[in-house]
């Protein structure tokens, strides 16, 4: 059994997120889970490994959070 070394939790969660790779359109996925290592998503589209991933988050309030990260596993 692997064993997680996480140096903080994943927080369960479940939000939908717009997400692209470089200049591509924006692709719809959505959030597992979160810590303050990563963020864990689901979508139709396979980001390769290395590739910096871009989303772009809705929030309750109107107001939206955008944010860049670089895909680990896919």
């Amino acid at each position: 059994m692997r064993q997680d070394q996480r140096v903080s939790p994943r927080c369960s969660i479940s939000q939908l997120v717009q997400m692209r790779h470089g200049y591509e359109r924006w692709r719809s996925g959505d959030i597992l889970d979160i810590s303050r290592g990563g963020i864990r998503c689901a979508s139709e589209y396979e980001f390769s490994p290395g590739d910096t991933v871009y989303f772009l988050l809705s929030l309750d309030t109107d107001q939206k959070i955008s944010a860049d990260a670089t895909a680990i596993h896919t």
